[in-house]
């Protein structure tokens, strides 16, 4: 499982950005965690 990281939010669209190895199959779903909360 590729870990990447959230760059932009438009609405209901998540921009995430991978390392060029680490990028999941498409269609796949994302996990996401936060380490502070907001």
């Amino acid at each position: 499982m590729g870990v990447g990281r959230i760059v932009q939010i438009i609405g209901v669209v998540l921009d995430v950005e991978f390392e060029p190895n680490e990028i999941p199959p498409i269609y796949n779903a994302l996990k996401i965690s936060a380490d502070t909360p907001r």
